[in-house]
């Protein structure tokens, strides 16, 4: 009997814990098959254009949480560096352990939303140049956050209209260069 009471208080608690973060995020999240997914950007009072880095964030919900810490996974890491997503893999494992028997979601959301905040310039390289975008650098960033110098894409536009050869890069990222190119 107490098995059945257990399973019935671990889902209210993941139940009422949803019903909270849906007031705090409305619409920004995702609940299904026991996993919560999340893109989490740098707070930057709303100025998406501030917003140079981003995570999909996804949360996979053991039966018997919040006894057990869910399992973290990223997805779709935008402008951070390999060694950046080891660091804040470890934080937020951290931050779950911690909390270990509570309701996690939103700390762990809330330690990934300030890592985003503190690191919000993209850690990767140009795809023109291969170098590092360092800060100071100015850079172009693309509707999906891919990244390059602004002097490089300059030196690219004007090699295309030219009549070179185009490089492939993802799609969206292409619209945003050739919107570019055509002016």
């Amino acid at each position: 009997m107490t098995g059945d009471s257990d399973d019935c208080d671990a889902a209210s608690v993941l139940e009422n814990e949803l019903i909270m973060l849906e007031s705090i995020y409305p619409g920004e999240f995702v609940f299904a098959c026991g996993s919560f997914k999340m893109t989490v950007h740098p707070a930057t009072c709303g100025d998406s254009n501030q917003q140079n880095i981003s995570l999909l964030l996804e949360l996979k919900f053991p039966l018997d949480y919040p006894s057990c810490s869910p399992i973290i996974r990223f997805h779709q890491p935008r402008g951070l560096s390999d060694f950046q997503l080891i660091g804040l893999m470890k934080d937020l494992h951290a931050e779950a352990d911690k909390r270990q028997g509570e309701a996690i979601i939103f700390h762990v959301v809330d330690v990934l939303r300030e890592f985003l905040t503190r690191s919000n310039f993209p850690s990767v390289e140009c795809p023109f140049c291969l170098s590092e975008i360092e800060e100071g650098d100015e850079f172009f960033k693309t509707e999906c956050y891919h990244y390059c110098h602004l002097y490089c894409l300059r030196r690219y536009v004007d090699y295309v209209k030219k009549g070179g050869n185009v490089v492939q890069v993802c799609n969206v990222a292409a619209q945003s260069i050739n919107q570019i190119i055509s002016y």
